[in-house]
């Protein structure tokens, strides 16, 4: 059962999007040529800055959003182990940031970014699940930006929806929208529910396996870690289980599952009503009540790195 929702300052909403938001990057994918300058944004900003000033310019960004985050107590000892590594990266030691990226995520992909990737049935699996990660987004207005190579189900994608989620329900809720704000918050759930909590620490396991260097395990402990942190907030149901094959997409914006979810979407409290949101909603709605602005809760968006 989902939970009344918590309390939340401007400053702690602005922080838990934020630090979404940098993991989303950490695991981006360059834009334009994917033959060209391979590695995340991180990566990329190495072979200017070099390993140190990229790497630690990471963690600058990530213990602000940490500092500020509701759960602060819980992230602080993932946050220094992704620390510790991007100093050891800095000090030389381990392959160089965009080549650990290129061994684990490009050349015969070692260890996948995109949730279609796990689980057992790999085949049939994958049509359903880009279905229903693609219902979600198109319910909330959200698309990856043109210029950005990721599919839907990848890490980066599934990290700058979350996001948005939170923007779009913390505005919803300070502007006295009620429902478009339980809509949302029941959206986020069943997001997290049946994506994104599930596969992380498996995608986490393997880069454990995998990884030469520590900084991307760190990194996916981190993400884990904060994802993790929002599910209980919204206090879901136990994340499914990457060991079992397929189930049915269920409407990402009703209120429950099964029966519950068609009875959601009778009474309006479906896709129907989140396009709400997009109407006389927070669309509609002025910049000027939430830290942010108001493009963030305007569909569409696009992403990864577009929301805010």
């Amino acid at each position: 059962m989902i939970e009344k929702p918590a309390e939340y300052s401007q400053e702690q909403v602005v922080a838990r999007v934020q630090l979404l938001q940098t993991l989303a990057r950490a695991f981006d994918s360059p834009t334009g040529n994917a033959g060209a300058n391979p590695g995340t944004r991180v990566a990329r900003d190495a072979g200017a800055a070099g390993e140190e000033g990229a790497a630690l310019e990471l963690v600058r960004t990530l213990r602000e959003s940490v500092g500020a985050h509701p759960a602060a107590d819980e992230l602080r000892e993932p946050l220094c182990a992704v620390e510790a590594a991007a100093r050891s990266q800095a000090d030389g030691a381990g392959p160089a940031i965009e080549h650990e990226f290129t061994y684990l995520f490009r050349r015969k992909t070692k260890v996948p970014l995109t949730e279609g990737s796990y689980g057992l049935d790999l085949t049939f699996g994958r049509p359903r699940e880009m279905a229903d990660i693609g219902a979600f987004h198109e319910a909330f207005g959200f698309r990856v930006a043109s210029d950005c190579a990721v599919p839907p189900d990848h890490m980066s994608a599934q990290l700058e929806f979350v996001a948005l989620l939170c923007i779009k329900e913390a505005h919803a809720a300070s502007r006295g929208w009620r429902e478009q704000a339980e809509i949302t918050r029941h959206a986020r759930a069943n997001y997290l529910t049946d994506h994104l909590t599930g596969w992380l620490p498996v995608f986490r396991r393997r880069l454990e396996q995998h990884a030469r260097a520590p900084f991307f395990p760190k990194l996916a402990g981190l993400a884990e870690a904060g994802v993790r942190w929002e599910h209980r907030e919204v206090a879901a149901e136990p994340p499914r289980s990457f060991e079992r094959s397929l189930r049915r997409p269920r409407n990402p914006a009703a209120t429950g599952t099964g029966a519950d979810a068609d009875a959601g979407a009778e009474t309006g409290a479906g896709v129907g009503a989140v396009e709400n949101l997009h109407g006389t909603g927070v669309h509609d709605s002025d910049s000027s009540s939430f830290p942010c602005g108001g493009c963030p809760v305007a569909g569409p968006q696009e992403g990864p790195g577009q929301v805010l």
